[in-house]
């Protein structure tokens, strides 16, 4: 069996390679390559049948695959020192009017997130820059080009930066392990499932240590 999960990156080294660090003292025989992209491309992919597992930023759980729920997500907009944000615990959409923003590709669930919730106040924003990954546009904020927006779990601890959630309900997601239905108790994608819920639920009762190791070649993520 071969495994391919990709993170999208939105959604994500930051959940992956926790994940990825225990299945890969598990299953030591695996090889683990991993791939990096967008919500909306990861999930053409696995449709597919090019991938078989990823880690994406949903709204809601997608029709016709198999979405376990790993964290709640919400939009921050992140600012540098010196921004008039940097000391505001908290923004209304309202405020966000007129402001010109650090985006994400089309494609991207951050940017979907974000420009649904500024629709519901019927706002529309003009895009500062538009770039391809969440560390181009912290470093992008970091520079003082303007504020961007990234996950709530996505922020780091960049002394640079600060983040500052959005009050509006339409701005929240979670992050979801997904995969196709038929694929879904194959024994690599099954025993990917399995320690993605030990690395998110700490305190389940499942024994890590009971798992048997995998002895395929290669797991693409």
């Amino acid at each position: 069996c071969t495994v391919y999960e990709a993170g999208e990156v939105d959604g994500a080294p930051y959940l992956a390679m926790p994940i990825l660090r225990r299945f890969s003292g598990l299953h030591p025989a695996l090889r683990l390559d991993v791939r990096f992209d967008n919500s909306s491309r990861l999930l053409g992919l696995l449709a597919e049948h090019r991938i078989d597992v990823v880690i994406v930023t949903l709204s809601e759980p997608a029709p016709d695959v198999v979405c376990e729920k790993l964290i709640d997500q919400r939009i921050q907009i992140v600012v540098c020192a010196g921004h008039p944000w940097w000391n505001r615990s908290s923004l209304s959409p309202a405020e966000l009017a007129g402001e010109r923003f650090i985006l994400r590709e089309e494609g991207s669930m951050t940017r979907h997130l974000f420009e649904r919730g500024l629709a519901a106040h019927g706002i529309a924003i003009m895009p500062a820059l538009v770039l391809g990954s969440r560390e181009a546009v912290k470093e992008a904020a970091a520079a003082g080009l303007g504020p961007g927006i990234v996950l709530s779990c996505e922020l780091g601890s960049d002394p640079r930066l600060r983040g500052v959630p959005v009050d509006e309900p339409a701005m929240t997601a979670c992050e979801y392990l997904v995969t196709l239905p038929d694929l879904r108790h194959r024994g690599a994608v099954a025993a990917f499932f399995e320690v993605a819920r030990q690395v998110f639920s700490p305190t389940s009762e499942r024994d890590s240590q009971a798992a048997e190791p995998l002895s395929d070649r290669r797991a693409t993520l």
